[in-house]
């Protein structure tokens, strides 16, 4: 009966402890060769890499970091130490998944079932496997294009690797969780961080909410039965999302300068001659941490609109016009109009876009280091004052004369942690991950 006879079953499974011989010895020939060949192929081409490596010690690598300076490099043993360790994995992967299989198909043996032909297995794989089949290209992509990377990072920050030391001339080594500790310990690392990541999200709050309020605004506006030539007035208000951000940020960089640009020379005077009662006068704005903020948060307001404007005037595309025309029957207003059907409309179809747009302002370094290199500077302090933890770490990592480059991954593991926790936190309120019967 079943369950109590498991003589195949333990046969087969002591058995596929050598690849392929479990399934030899159910008789699936075909499947315990291909194992067989598959396996010691896959030992012969990684053996030297996980034992030797191209230019680090390989899976032992991983450990030492190198052990003579000047000759082996640290940074190549880690990589190749890790590449090793991915290797290794992949290959016990399979070898298990040999043995689980085989001892599977011992198990039907035992309770008198009969085992699925080399073509039954075909169809069983490409019937139910081949979602995952389609995926495999895009996963391997992925691990080597994001994942190793990550971990990569994760490693280094675990390091001293820094100015100090430097491969090849010097080895740098495993130091564990001391980076972190420093970095909330330390008074000069904690100030820095404190001052950098408080500035982080008031820029990322308020940029974002500034792109978005004013997206939605113009393209509620725009959308208006009232309004004629929308199709002009789109073009026009898409423009700067046309022109390359980069070219953007180094005009609005000249525009802003305090002796010489339009701001100061010709728009505040403008202002000045109109409202004379406001008494204005040529401001600080790449010299006082307060107006380099807000001229930051104006300029990406400017970049960041016009994508939400396209994104929202194809979500009231959708909006059926009898909703309105119901809400007008009964009295509703247009500010109540927009309250109750437009923006909740507006939300549901883009909230998990509009999420992105803080995760994305988080990290903008582009803006940040183009406008004023993260300036002004302040004294006493190991980071400028518009400097997002980003382009902190770019700074320390490249223009810093100690290169903390072990710091440097330690704060953009810290960087990380945070944006994901707000991304999935916002993503898991919204119906991002429900399915459509969910709604």
């Amino acid at each position: 009966m079943k369950g109590k006879n498991t003589k195949h079953q333990t046969t087969a499974t002591l058995l596929a402890l050598i690849p392929g011989f479990g399934h030899f010895y159910n008789g699936q020939f075909w499947q315990g060769g291909a194992i067989l060949i598959v396996m010691a192929a896959y030992g012969f081409l990684t053996a030297e890499t996980i034992f030797s490596g191209v230019q680090g010690g390989g899976l032992a690598g991983l450990f030492t970091l190198g052990t003579v300076p000047g000759q082996d490099h640290s940074l190549f043993f880690l990589v190749e130490g890790l590449l090793a360790l991915v290797l290794v994995a992949v290959g016990i992967a399979v070898y298990l998944f040999s043995i689980f299989n085989a001892r599977k198909n011992g198990r039907l043996r035992d309770e008198g079932k009969p085992l699925y032909s080399l073509r039954e297995q075909y169809k069983s794989v490409m019937n139910r496997g081949f979602p995952y089949l389609i995926m495999a290209p895009g996963l391997v992509v992925m691990t080597l294009a994001v994942v190793f990377p990550t971990v990569t990072n994760i490693m280094i920050s675990l390091t001293n690797y820094n100015v100090n030391h430097m491969p090849p001339k010097k080895l740098f080594g495993w130091v564990g969780l001391q980076n972190y500790i420093d970095m909330f310990t330390m008074d000069s690392w904690m100030n820095a961080l404190l001052h950098t990541l408080s500035w982080t999200v008031i820029w990322t709050v308020c940029a974002t909410l500034l792109t978005i309020v004013l997206g939605i605004l113009v393209a509620v506006i725009v959308n208006q039965k009232e309004i004629r030539c929308k199709r002009f007035w789109r073009t026009i208000i898409i423009l700067p999302w046309a022109v390359p951000a980069f070219i953007s940020i180094l005009m609005f960089a000249v525009f802003f300068n305090d002796s010489f640009g339009a701001m100061n020379q010709q728009v505040i005077p403008f202002f000045d001659k109109l409202l004379p009662f406001l008494k204005l006068s040529a401001l600080p704005w790449k010299t006082q941490v307060g107006f380099t903020r807000l001229a930051l948060i104006l300029i990406q307001g400017w970049l960041g609109f016009p994508y939400i404007f396209v994104m929202v005037t194809g979500v009231l595309q959708s909006i059926p016009s009898e909703l309105y025309e119901a809400a007008q029957i009964d009295g509703a207003s247009r500010y109540q109009q927009f309250r109750r059907i437009t923006l909740p409309w507006v939300l549901a179809a883009t909230a998990p876009v509009l999420i992105t747009q803080f995760t994305f302002n988080f990290s903008n370094f582009n803006v940040i280091y183009l406008f004023n290199s993260g300036g002004p500077v302040i004294a006493g302090q190991l980071t400028g004052g518009t400097d997002l933890l980003v382009s902190w770490v770019y700074k320390i990592t490249t223009e810093s004369v100690t290169r903390e480059f072990g710091m440097g991954a330690a704060i953009t593991v810290f960087i990380s942690l945070i944006v994901m926790v707000i991304a999935l936190t916002q993503y898991i309120r919204t119906d991002a991950f429900k399915g459509g019967n969910e709604r």
